[in-house]
């Protein structure tokens, strides 16, 4: 029996969810200050990724690289806020709030393609679908709030992380259809990380001169082998859920096939957790009802 070809999207999928949350996981362990964790993954990531800036044709659109661009700023914030509300409260509450950034993506693009309000409105049906299926987000979101003080406390720091990564959604949407697959995938990691880490280091450096600041962290206060091995495997993971994911939606001619499939990292997540024997004292059942209203939500947009 042979493997048909087309399926492999869902291959790919699956892997991408698997490492998205992985690194839901990692700071939970490593406990590493947010700003260096994105700080040295970063560095570690352009030496990886810099040899292909030779090999690949760069795309001509100027939207793309200022697309790009922007989802580097936006990205250094939302991955130190990330990182240390992981290490705050666990992979588990974070990974099953992160699938809110799909509704938000969802907003996010139509000021890119406001026409396509006109499509929705032509599917009456379909579009009440939707807005059921966003109402479940909002809900289940109001029972983690009203249910489980861990995970209430988790949606109010993730909100700026969500919205970021929300309109990351859109912007890396508008780059990449204005680039060759190919060229599109590594020059955005490439140019992504550049920019992320140019940002994070300027915040480094701003942050270490605040002698008062509460927060100010430093290399020295942290313990070099285990903060270096917790970077390099961040890097390692963010590196290999892009690729996964960006070649799934090559391999597919709906990408909302391959958000729904990644968006089963929460269940990854559980999963671990009930292998290790770690008790998540987040309000399970609400984020599984996040997770299940967003899915649906990416299936309708079809």
């Amino acid at each position: 029996m042979s493997f048909d070809p087309a399926l492999l999207w869902i291959v790919f999928a699956l892997f991408a969810g698997i490492f998205s949350g992985a690194m839901m996981l990692l700071n939970q362990y490593y406990q590493v200050p947010g700003l260096l964790m994105v700080l040295v993954s970063r560095g570690i990531t352009i030496c990886v990724l810099l040899p292909f800036a030779f090999l690949i044709d760069w795309p001509d659109a100027p939207v793309y690289y200022i697309a790009v661009a922007m989802t580097g700023v936006l990205a250094s914030y939302a991955d130190i806020r990330l990182f240390n509300v992981a290490a705050k409260l666990g992979g588990g509450v974070t990974s099953r709030l992160v699938p809110l950034l799909v509704p938000a993506t969802f907003f996010f693009w139509f000021f890119f393609a406001p026409e396509q309000i006109h499509d929705y409105l032509a599917a009456p049906l379909n579009s009440l679908m939707i807005i059921a299926a966003l109402g479940g987000c909002v809900f289940f979101a109001m029972r983690l709030k009203t249910n489980c003080t861990i995970s209430a406390e988790a949606l109010k720091l993730m909100t700026p992380v969500i919205l970021c990564y929300g309109f990351n959604g859109a912007l890396a949407k508008l780059a990449l259809n204005n680039a060759p697959l190919h060229a599109g995938v590594y020059g955005y990691m490439l140019i992504q990380t550049v920019v992320a880490l140019s940002v994070t280091f300027g915040y480094y450096r701003f942050q270490r001169r605040r002698k008062d600041a509460p927060d100010t962290v430093s290399f020295r206060k942290s313990k070099s082998g285990r903060m270096w091995l917790a970077c390099a495997l961040a890097s390692f993971i963010w590196l290999a859920h892009m690729v996964f994911k960006i070649y799934a939606f090559g391999f597919t001619d709906n990408p909302a096939y391959v958000n729904a499939v990644v968006l089963l990292a929460p269940l990854w997540v559980i999963l671990f957790y009930r292998l290790t024997g770690y008790k998540d004292n987040a309000n399970i059942s609400a984020g599984l009802g996040i997770l299940a209203s967003t899915i649906l939500l990416v299936l309708l947009t079809v």
